[in-house]
């Protein structure tokens, strides 16, 4: 269209120059090149007005310097000379956003951490028509404030009727991911942000908040330790136990030598097996006496047993 201006143009600008040159001499021809460089002109300013926005973008149309209305990338308009402008052109080209979510309280008060992905448009033909001047003025960081808080709200909104439990199972979590896409979506429309239909709000992840998750490993861990412990436990107390039988039994044995070896007698100890000393020492066995002179040289004696209290006859 911009190339037929031109023309149109090139047209009524020849057209006049001839007028001028021959209009002296030949009156009709004059008047001839002027009406053909009057409607040229009227053409070249009729085409020039008809716009349209560049590709995949939006533009903002101001009538006597107030909104006026939204043209599409897929509209032709004629605006009028003088009252009608182009304040701006809003590109539609789809965004991409990371929000993360921590201590979202629950129906059953477990906290949940959420981080979901967000893709979305910059499309004003969705906003009320009082946001779209405001939305001229905003930066690249209040948008994104924009998509955070909507994220937030919509969020705590869903979360606060359902228990943080269920959310740890996978058909859970595809029902919350689509109420919380819906919801996110009509209040993101009302700042002219419309969300991709196909993948418009991803869960990337969905846990307990990092305080519980912590305290559920540490409790899963806990019982196989705690069961370990447990019977090593029983194993030492079972062990500390033989050995105090065994050292009250030879405490027992040896206090009854010592009587004897007090009362005068020649007591004889006989114990078989060796009794173990509690402690890192060496074991000291007691041993059999060595049997009685006396019965080698034929005496009446019996050998071979130990007696406790009593003298030979």
């Amino acid at each position: 269209m911009g190339f037929g201006v031109r023309v149109l143009g090139g047209i009524a600008l020849v057209a006049l120059l001839f007028c001028l040159a021959h209009g002296l001499r030949h009156h009709a021809i004059c008047w001839l090149g002027l009406s053909v460089g009057v409607a040229a002109a009227i053409l070249a300013l009729w085409f020039s007005r008809w716009y349209r926005p560049p590709d995949n973008h939006v533009a903002v149309v101001y009538l006597l310097g107030r909104f006026g209305r939204l043209v599409g990338p897929d509209q032709l308009a004629w605006l009028w000379p003088l009252f009608e402008r182009v304040r701006a052109e809003i590109s539609l080209a789809l965004r991409r956003q990371e929000v993360t979510l921590e201590q979202l309280p629950t129906q059953d008060t477990f906290p949940i951490d959420l981080h979901v992905a967000v893709r979305y448009q910059r499309d004003l033909r969705v906003a009320p028509a009082g946001f779209v001047v405001q939305a001229l003025s905003l930066s690249e960081e209040a948008w994104d404030l924009l998509v955070h808080d909507a994220v937030q709200e919509a969020a705590r909104e869903q979360l606060a009727g359902r228990s943080g439990w269920s959310l740890l199972d996978a058909n859970e979590q595809a029902a919350f991911r689509a109420r919380l896409s819906e919801a996110v979506e009509a209040r993101l429309r009302l700042v002219g942000v419309s969300l991709d239909p196909k993948a418009g709000l991803t869960i990337l992840d969905l846990r307990p908040s990092h305080t519980v998750w912590e305290a559920l490993i540490d409790r899963v861990a806990a019982g196989p330790l705690g069961e370990a412990a447990h019977r090593r436990v029983e194993a030492l107390l079972a062990e500390a136990e033989r050995r105090n039988e065994e050292a009250a039994r030879a405490t027992v044995l040896l206090a009854g030598a010592a009587a004897s070896v007090k009362g005068g007698t020649e007591a004889q100890l006989v114990v078989a097996p060796a009794i173990p000393v509690i402690g890192p020492s060496r074991p000291l066995p007691l041993r059999p006496n060595p049997p009685d002179r006396d019965a080698d040289a034929g005496s009446s004696q019996p050998s071979g047993r130990a007696k406790l209290g009593g003298g030979a006859p």
